[in-house]
């Protein structure tokens, strides 16, 4: 997916990438998080401009939001021709990029089972045991 933010003279396309690696029993467990930004002109080809990459400690548990944070703004940096307002505009986007998300399509809340107790999400974050 590609998130485009509109800067004026230009379109800045932001891209998210979890690369995986194969362990030892088989499983595929993602171990980074690139995030890619394309200049994107009177709706042409993207054009990679920067890049920004977060990677994972082994003894840490991978989490994409934690790493689309650091690798946005590690790519943000490579960019030194954005000006504050515009870098505002890019985070902006990111962070309400769900708003834009048809209710439909938004996932819907399962029960979860944790340990032997089932819990169910209701509503803005409360459980109900």
């Amino acid at each position: 997916m590609l998130l485009t933010v509109d800067l004026g003279k230009t379109t800045l396309g932001v891209a998210f990438e979890h690369p995986r690696v194969t362990e030892n029993n088989g499983t595929q467990k993602p171990i980074a998080t690139r995030c890619q930004l394309y200049g994107i002109r009177n709706g042409g080809e993207p054009l990679r401009i920067a890049e920004g990459k977060a990677t994972c400690s082994h003894m840490d548990n991978f989490r994409k939001s934690v790493g689309r944070k650091i690798a946005l703004t590690r790519a943000l940096k490579k960019l030194t021709t954005l000006t504050k307002d515009e870098r505002a505009k890019v985070w902006a986007a990111y962070l309400n990029r769900l708003q834009s998300v048809p209710k439909t399509e938004m996932p819907q809340a399962d029960t979860t089972v944790v340990g032997t107790k089932d819990l169910t999400v209701v509503g803005t974050g409360t459980v109900n045991a």
